[in-house]
Formats: structure tokens, sequence, C-alpha cells
């Protein structure tokens, strides 16, 4: 199987490809290697990624493809793994539009990719940010989220 991993350098991407890769699988890794988190630490995950032949990896910005698509000519995959989106609630009041370009044209890249390859398997996940201040523990899908966490509230400034 060929997996695409989105934010293939990111913690839990790394662990991703590196089980796919230990199966036996095929990946390509894409990530924009964005100085959000440490890049020296990225390169690092990358350099042990990279000693796998199965492997190939490719510097792309999501929010930044070719008539937003992603530009890996000539592959098919049979699943795509997407946790690559732009971290940290704060940061999106700082800089609203890099959290719209990677969190929301980069996402709408990965969705038309999936339906015009018709690839078999996408995962994505958010992160429990999404669930607010909510104190029920486990957090379900279904759950409200109509509540800012604390530091939410604290940086938010009403509407004229």
């Amino acid at each position: 199987m060929h997996f695409l991993v989105m934010g293939a350098a990111r913690f839990i991407n790394y662990h991703w490809c590196q089980r796919l890769l230990q199966e036996g699988r095929k990946v390509h890794g894409i990530d924009n290697l964005n100085g959000y988190y440490d890049v020296k630490l990225k390169k690092s995950r990358l350099a042990q990624l990279i000693s796998h032949k199965s492997l190939q990896f490719h510097v792309l910005d999501l929010s930044n493809c070719p008539e937003n698509r992603l530009a890996i000519p000539g592959q098919s995959f049979d699943g795509l793994v997407h946790l690559a989106a732009q971290a940290g609630v704060r940061y999106s009041l700082e800089n609203s539009n890099a959290y719209m370009d990677s969190n929301l044209v980069g996402f709408i890249s990965i969705l038309e990719d999936h339906r015009q390859q018709s690839i078999a398997h996408l995962i994505f996940a958010s992160s429990s940010s999404a669930y607010g201040a909510s104190h029920k523990v486990p957090f379900v899908e279904g759950d409200n989220v109509d509540h800012l966490s604390p530091g939410m509230r604290q940086r938010r400034k009403p509407m004229n």
C-alpha cells in the first residue's frame, strides 16, 4: 500500500511515517517545514525517515499548491493521512491568515485530491482545542463546542 502523509516532519506524523515504513508500506511525506515548531527538530526527524528506501519527501505548502492541488504527478495513493494543520489556537488570533491558508485552503486541497484520485482511505484529526473549555472527558464528537477556553476569553474582543 502507498500512503501520503501530510506534515510528515511533525511529532505524531513522523511516528505515522515510521510505523508505515516498518510495516513495509511506501510513503510520500509532505511538510512545509515552517518555523512554528523547531525546524532543526523537524529536519532531524526527516533525516531518520529518509534512510528508508520506501520514503519520498517533498517540501510543499498545502495552501500554495497549483490550483489548490497537491503536485505529485504520476502517483496514486491507497491512503492519505492529514494531521498537518497550523497548530496553536492563540496563534490563530495573532495570524489568522496563516490559519486560514493552512487549515482551510490546505485542507480543501487535500479533500479535492482525495475526491479526484479516489483515494480509498482518508485519516484526519483535529485537536482537543476544538472542544474549548469542556470539562467532560473523554471528548465525544457530538459534544457542544460553544464555549471558549479561559485563555481565549481573555483575548477575545467584542464585535462592533
